[in-house]
């Protein structure tokens, strides 16, 4: 049976509003993919940067605090100041703790034993020191402030500032191969969206060949005949 025009019509706009159906669906698998793969992405980095930065101040505000005012200050005076630098430093701990609650782009779900290192030999002598203060031996105290527990202060720090280069460089690479994807996934969705143009073209082609084809067929004999006459 013919088709005839009004069927062929029908048949296109559904082929259109099918085609249209199902690139609809496939851009809405890939767009909410690369969704939930960015919320990961922040889920997994921000926190831990954002625990890491509180580290950092929470380690400065304790080791300032940590300074002896003067030779002069009482000893009630120093131990006030002792009390409020070992709140800043418990603080720190529970920020390091978590910190290594949050699996990160890094390490993941393991245990940041670098950090875990240098905060246990920081704590050590941040108890040290506190017992000189509190045994008044405020001379003693002040050399292991300047002397090693700076050392390990300024090495906590460092390994906090190396861990987050580390997070903001990785959460970069994640984030540019996701762009590179997108794009990717554009082009493909641009093509198949495409579809209409490329049929008709196609079409195009197909009858301008079907033509061609039948001009050959129905003057090549005639020359050929004129030519044997």
């Amino acid at each position: 049976m013919a088709l005839n025009s009004s069927t062929i019509k029908r048949w296109l706009v559904i082929g259109l509003l099918v085609s249209n159906l199902a690139l609809g669906a496939l851009s809405f698998f890939l767009l909410r993919e690369l969704d939930v793969s960015y919320s990961q992405l922040v889920s997994q980095s921000v926190p831990v940067m954002t625990h890491l930065h509180e580290m950092t101040t929470t380690v400065m505000h304790a080791q300032r605090g940590l300074s002896l005012s003067s030779q002069a200050a009482t000893r009630q005076e120093a131990l006030n100041q002792l009390s409020r630098a070992l709140r800043f430093e418990r603080e720190s701990a529970d920020r390091r703790l978590r910190y290594q609650q949050t699996p990160d782009v890094i390490n993941g779900a393991s245990v940041d034993q670098e950090i875990e290192t240098v905060a246990r030999d920081y704590h050590e002598l941040v108890g040290q020191f506190a017992s000189l203060v509190q045994a008044d031996r405020r001379a003693e105290a002040e050399k292991l402030r300047l002397g090693p527990l700076r050392t390990a202060a300024d090495r906590y720090c460092d390994v906090i500032d190396i861990r987050v280069s580390q997070v903001e460089q990785r959460a970069e690479q994640i984030s540019s191969d996701y762009s590179a994807d997108t794009g990717i996934r554009s082009k493909v969705v641009l093509s198949l969206a495409s579809w209409p143009v490329l049929g008709g073209l196609l079409l195009a082609v197909v009858m301008a060949g079907t033509v061609l084809a039948l001009f050959i067929a129905v003057f090549t004999p005639r020359f050929g005949s004129g030519r044997h006459s």
